[in-house]
């Protein structure tokens, strides 16, 4: 692990006590999962195998702080972990709209297939919006040369039924930056921006999930046919 990634891990983790009292009250959580497909932004990072997740959430509701880290095993020819490290404010409007600001850091020490253009850790700023059963969110990359001004929106609604079940939409469209190392990518067709669309029904720690892209690209793993994924989370207090 270098030392370049320690020094990273250990800002991030340092950072909230700048904002946070260490008297204030806060809410310590964790959570564990098994989907049948990591699906994140609409295409599988898990190679359409089993991935397990684990992470912890702490906020201060007397600020809106928060700092969290979750874990994603990642499938295909040589598998794989990725961290998730994020932090930021969340600030309500109203009783009905909010908003959360960060930054999120994906690290992937053990990537055999990293390199110079694909390295292992790369660096968002987001901006989450919700109002009522709504939410939208931008994600926008600012670190690595490869991903750099690459940007991903997306928009949900979450419909809760008198029967426990709780119906969901999302929508996705994720554009790829041009940099250098970007752009001779995109004119061979290797990176094409694309669209995406989910439904869903969650009933307690389970939630079935079907969704599709707009393109069949298989660098990026998009495809038009739909995908059906199951996953099991629990969430949990300490």
């Amino acid at each position: 692990m270098s030392r370049n990634y320690l020094q990273k891990m250990a800002f991030i983790a340092v950072l909230p006590s700048l904002f946070i009292s260490p008297s204030a009250s806060a809410d310590l959580s964790g959570n564990v999962g098994l989907t049948t497909s990591y699906m994140p932004r609409g295409v599988t990072a898990s190679d359409d195998k089993l991935s397990l997740s684990a992470g912890v959430h702490y906020s201060n509701p007397n600020n809106g702080a928060f700092v969290g880290f979750k874990a994603h095993t990642l499938g295909g020819e040589s598998p794989y972990t990725q961290y998730d490290t994020y932090v930021g404010m969340t600030k309500p409007l109203s009783e009905k709209a909010s908003f959360d600001v960060g930054l999120l850091s994906y690290q992937w020490p053990d990537n055999k297939a990293a390199t110079d253009t694909r390295p292992s850790h790369g660096e968002e700023i987001f901006l989450t919006g919700r109002y009522g059963m709504a939410d939208a969110s931008v994600y926008h990359f600012i670190n690595t040369p490869l991903m750099k001004g690459s940007t991903y929106v997306r928009a949900g609604i979450k419909k809760p039924l008198k029967n426990g079940i709780t119906l969901g939409a999302n929508v996705g469209h994720n554009s790829y930056g041009d940099s250098d190392e970007m752009k001779p990518l995109k004119a061979l067709g290797i990176f094409e921006d694309y669209n995406h669309l989910q439904v869903s029904a969650a009933w307690k720690d389970f939630t079935l999930a079907v969704g599709a892209a707009d393109k069949d690209n298989t660098w990026i793993k998009a495809t038009k046919d739909p995908t059906v994924t199951l996953t099991w989370e629990k969430n949990f207090g300490f």
